[in-house]
C-alpha cells in the first residue's frame, strides 16, 4: 500500500519531483543521469509512443540500487490511432525488455495490471 501524503507535508530535506513536460525531455537529459533513488510510476509507460524510450529514461534517472515501482495496465493510448506511429509490445516482450535493460523484477502482482518493484 502507498500511503496518502500531501508532498507539502514532507521533510524540508525530501526531493519530491513532479513535472510538467514531455517526460523524455525533462528527464532524459544528463542532469538527472543516476539521479533518483526511486521512481513511481502510475498508469503512465503505456502512454508513450515508444515504451522502450520511456524504460531507458528510468533507467538513465536512477542511481544504482535504486527502485522503480510502477502501476497500471498496458493499455496502450495510441493503439487505435493508425496515423501515430507507436511501439505497443506484449506483456510477456516488456518483461523480457526491461530485465534486458538490467532491471531486477522483485514483485509482480499481474491480478493487479502490470505492477512491479524493479
Amino acid at each position: 500500500m502507498f500511503p496518502d501524503i500531501d508532498p507539502g507535508d514532507l521533510p524540508k530535506n525530501t526531493r519530491f519531483s513532479m513535472t510538467a513536460g514531455d517526460f523524455l525531455q525533462v528527464y532524459g537529459i544528463e542532469k538527472h543521469k543516476a539521479s533518483w533513488d526511486c521512481i513511481v510510476t502510475c498508469f503512465f509507460i503505456d502512454c508513450a509512443n515508444n515504451i522502450v524510450s520511456f524504460l531507458e529514461t528510468i533507467y538513465h534517472c536512477l542511481k544504482d540500487g535504486g527502485v522503480w515501482i510502477n502501476l497500471g495496465p498496458l493499455l496502450y493510448h495510441y493503439a487505435e490511432y493508425s496515423d501515430e506511429p507507436s511501439i505497443e509490445p506484449p506483456y510477456d516482450i516488456v518483461i523480457d525488455m526491461v530485465r534486458r535493460m538490467g532491471f531486477k523484477i522483485e514483485v509482480i502482482l499481474p491480478e493487479l495490471g502490470f505492477v512491479g518493484f524493479w
